[in-house]
């Protein structure tokens, strides 16, 4: 299998499929306000940690874990998520400690 960089072009096509995703399996578990900047992380994001698929994703493309944390919404059926926050390559995680992932990850769900 390739993988390159998606084309911005492409991002509608891809926002589509996610939608065919989360409508069948329920994957994101809440769908994001903004799909499109949802596909296009920055330099954080936040992984449900029992999404195995997605977090190894993210480690083999070189993304850093900076912490975990509980989720501040819940799934449909009323559990809290513990989310995994990632950092994009060649980034820094900026939060001390003490302040956890939590100071510095985005809302995503």
């Amino acid at each position: 299998m390739s993988i390159r960089i998606r084309e911005a072009a492409e991002l509608a096509g891809c926002v589509s499929v996610l939608r065919r995703v989360h409508e069948a399996s329920g994957y994101p578990s809440r769908w994001p306000d903004d799909p499109g900047g949802w596909l296009t992380p920055r330099s954080l994001v936040e992984v449900v940690a029992d999404s195995l698929p997605a977090i190894a994703l993210y480690e083999q493309a070189g993304w850093q874990l900076a912490g975990t944390q509980p989720a501040t919404w819940a799934n449909p059926d009323g559990t809290t998520p513990v989310l995994r926050g990632y950092v994009r390559p060649g980034r820094r995680f900026r939060a001390s400690p003490a302040e956890g992932c939590r100071a510095s990850l985005p809302r995503r769900g």
